[in-house]
């Protein structure tokens, strides 16, 4: 396990804890950061679940099973030296057992700094890995492994059905951060997934207008999409809002691409959400039916 100069790690003026007490659903923190990193080491031990014996033994389960129960997860300000096979070098993650504990420490730049929900997940998976020995620092046999077969989370069961849902917010700014502000609109799609699957929805209207949105999920989980006002057919007395759609006057008003995890149970509010201009967008999807 990795060596960990703890005098430096402590003397932090700034940490932020996000304790994720699995076992009995308790949770905790001090900061959006922190708990949104609690959220993702939830998915991990989800997706370890999912994945099973793909890619971990019996023995290997039970003892990621036994660290479930009473691992921690804590965002931290300072630097986290870990000792290589080469050399020491400031690490973007460290894993502590003590007893019956474990923790998990982040830096919070490093953090910050990871572009997609997927590659901190298996930042994560691998201190698990460390923390139940299968894994050590610099080895992400098993975590290079699981990346992708959460890749491959479309590929599974593919005849069911997948429902998502999109909402869009007003992106506002509070105390210097960027967060949802308003509901503006939601809209729900139910696909069967094929590889890719165009849809649309409309997520508002008034007696002129509406505002909707285009896309298509790609056999690689990514949700692309289209956000416009589109106009009605000057004859529409008899028929319902969506036959009414002309989308001849589709204008597009943003457009946005986002990784979508079809074993991600959560509210919208929770996911990570894509900021663009103007919105805050949430793109929450579910496979209907799961084994």
């Amino acid at each position: 396990m990795k060596i960990l100069i703890l005098a430096t790690l402590f003397l932090s003026i700034s940490t932020s804890r996000a304790e994720k007490s699995l076992g009995n659903g308790s949770a905790g923190g001090e900061d959006l950061i922190g708990i949104k990193s609690s959220i993702v080491l939830e998915q991990v031990f989800r997706s370890i679940k999912r994945i099973e014996e793909k890619l971990y033994s019996a023995i290997e389960l039970q003892t990621i099973k036994d660290i479930e129960s009473e691992l921690s997860l804590t965002m931290v300000d300072s630097v986290l030296p870990t000792n290589t096979k080469n050399a020491i070098q400031n690490g973007a993650a460290f894993s502590l057992r003590e007893g019956n504990k474990s923790t998990i420490f982040i830096k919070r730049d490093i953090w910050n700094n990871i572009s997609t929900l997927l590659e901190r997940e298996v930042l994560i998976h691998h201190e698990i890995m460390v923390l139940a020995g299968i894994e050590e620092t610099g080895d992400y046999t098993y975590s290079l492994e699981y990346e992708k077969l959460r890749k491959n989370y479309w590929r599974i069961a593919e005849h069911k059905n997948t429902f998502c849902t999109i909402n869009i917010f007003k992106k506002i700014q509070l105390h210097g951060l960027t967060i949802p502000g308003d509901l503006i609109g939601s809209s729900s799609s139910l696909m069967p997934f094929i590889g890719m699957k165009g849809d649309w929805g409309i997520l508002n209207s008034d007696s002129k207008k509406a505002l909707i949105w285009k896309g298509a999920i790609y056999s690689n989980g990514f949700f692309q999409m289209e956000i416009g006002e589109v106009g009605f057919y000057k004859k529409k007395s008899k028929l319902k809002l969506s036959d009414s759609v002309d989308f001849g006057t589709f204008n597009v008003i943003e457009k946005m691409r986002k990784y979508v995890n079809p074993y991600e149970f959560l509210y919208p509010v929770q996911n990570p959400l894509i900021f663009t201009d103007k919105h805050a967008i949430a793109v929450n999807c579910n496979k209907l039916d799961i084994d």
